[in-house]
């Protein structure tokens, strides 16, 4: 069973929907218990960095977090879920995040070529091939709605990459078994569902493994 982790600030509609109608199993929960159980977990994202650190510590969820990512559960933080994961945030000053993945939060440059926030629709460079891209096209686009991105120190996969004016922005990546996507698959038709249920049986691979 997965887990989407409901923060109380994002809008688990799309999400809950999509994982529906490629027949995932899930749940929609912020019970430490029931998250610390599941053989997957979605860290979906609208709102603030703050708030939602705030909510991840209110909800006793953070050590809960770090634990899975240690005994290798798949992990998949998606646009604020995915700058969760990050080490800090320079949103509304300087947050600490859950230090899952070896990188910072800034905000996007804005000129006349590029707007911020970044709002519609991109084509992925991929720098190479992932599992979670299977039966996906090069070229396919993604939906992203965001004014900020992870900037990373070192060791990170950074599997694709958006053009945002002159600056290339983190589109996908993957970290041991953490993974993160600033694009909604939700919300990016068919290629999103696609990308969703590559993830979807990824998971199930790992229950398989450790039962």
């Amino acid at each position: 069973m997965i887990s989407i982790i409901d923060i109380g600030i994002s809008n688990l509609g799309s999400l809950s929907n999509a994982l529906e109608k490629i027949g995932a199993e899930f749940n929609v929960s912020s019970d430490p218990q029931n998250i610390y159980n599941s053989r997957g977990i979605i860290i979906p994202g609208v709102g603030s960095f703050s708030n939602g650190m705030k909510s991840l510590e209110r909800l006793n969820l953070v050590n809960v977090l770090k634990d899975k990512c240690i005994n290798g559960t798949p992990i998949l933080g998606i646009c604020l879920g995915m700058q969760l994961l990050a080490n800090t945030s320079e949103e509304f000053g300087k947050n600490n995040g859950l230090s899952l993945v070896p990188g910072d939060v800034v905000k996007l440059n804005s000129s006349t070529l590029s707007k911020v926030p970044n709002i519609g629709w991109h084509d992925i460079y991929l720098n190479k091939k992932n599992f979670l891209f299977k039966g996906i096209n090069y070229g396919d686009s993604f939906y992203f709605v965001h004014s900020y991105v992870i900037k990373f120190d070192y060791d990170v996969d950074c599997l694709g990459k958006i053009l945002h004016g002159n600056e290339f922005v983190i589109g996908f990546f993957q970290y041991k078994n953490i993974f993160g996507a600033q694009f909604h698959p939700e919300k990016s038709q068919d290629s999103g569902l696609k990308f969703l249920s590559n993830f979807v049986d990824h998971c199930k691979m790992f229950s398989q493994k450790i039962d």
